[in-house]
């Protein structure tokens, strides 16, 4: 179960959840961003984690992810804020038009880095990062439970075809948003208030 919890811009929520509930792993944006986590890294640990736990005879488990994760990638970061400009400049040429948009236009507007980032995401996720922005500049469409799970599962069919991993792999997609707001408040709550 990959578990996106409410909190783009801090992850207190998912990260008192995570204390209640002890999942098998939680990805906090902030630790994302202070440790410069990549997308492929955070793929890599989760795959690790449902291969080890696969050849313990449990193939089950549950991953938090706080809502903001993928803002707080410093590869994603730079990819929005190229993606950003490339797209502004192509809408003052009177191309307002996501429609259309080939890789060939794509890989001369983004910088090798930032191309290899889009072209990592699976289709669904590129579609939501050249869709419009919230008020925050956020990518409000991009689901980061949903791209982590694809991800994973291709990683884990690569193993599975490379023969490094023998378990099966079913991924379930789940957001709480203003659910995870609405318990009484919790001894962590009154302490991380009192310290604000």
């Amino acid at each position: 179960h990959f578990v996106r919890l409410m909190g783009r811009d801090a992850s207190h929520l998912a990260l008192e959840v995570a204390l209640r509930t002890r999942p098998n792993l939680v990805l906090l944006g902030e630790e994302a961003a202070q440790q410069s986590r990549t997308i492929a890294g955070l793929v890599g640990e989760v795959a690790d984690l449902v291969a080890e736990r696969a050849a313990a005879g449990m193939e089950y488990g549950v991953v938090l992810v706080s809502e903001g994760l993928v803002d707080f990638l410093p590869e994603v970061r730079n990819l929005l804020r190229e993606l950003d400009g490339a797209l502004a400049e192509r809408d003052a040429q009177d191309s307002n038009s996501y429609e259309g948009l080939s890789d060939d236009w794509l890989s001369s507007a983004l910088s090798p880095p930032a191309f290899a980032a889009f072209s990592l995401l699976p289709e669904g996720s590129q579609t939501a990062l050249l869709e419009e922005r919230d008020a925050h500049g956020q990518v409000a469409k991009l689901e980061s439970e949903r791209l982590l799970g694809e991800l994973v599962e291709l990683e884990l069919e690569r193993r599975a075809a490379a023969g490094s991993y023998q378990g099966r792999f079913s991924v379930q997609h789940h957001f709480f948003g203003f659910e995870g707001r609405c318990p009484p408040p919790s001894n962590f709550d009154a302490t991380y208030s009192h310290a604000l």
